[in-house]
């Protein structure tokens, strides 16, 4: 089972509430990579070398506007670790 809001999280002090709340769910044991997702970049999260999660990022001047995470198997079945 995966935990994802339902509703979009927004506002900054909200988001980072949000993002430190499941931090050791993201990033306990996982590495973090780099790919292109879309045309753009995104870090990966892969835990024993399969990627579990995705996360993008647009910016807007000079703060983040949104984060998306990307979850889902079925989501990231097409997506390949970059080799070093």
């Amino acid at each position: 089972m995966k935990l994802a809001a339902r509703i979009p999280v927004a506002g900054r002090e909200r988001v980072a509430k949000f993002v430190a709340a499941f931090a050791h769910h993201f990033w306990t044991g996982k590495s973090i990579g780099w790919v292109e997702v879309n045309g753009q970049p995104a870090a990966t999260l892969t835990e024993q070398g399969k990627i579990t999660t995705i996360v993008t990022l647009t910016t807007s001047g000079d703060s983040i506007g949104q984060l998306l995470w990307v979850m889902s198997p079925q989501k990231l079945g097409h997506v390949a670790p970059v080799a070093a």
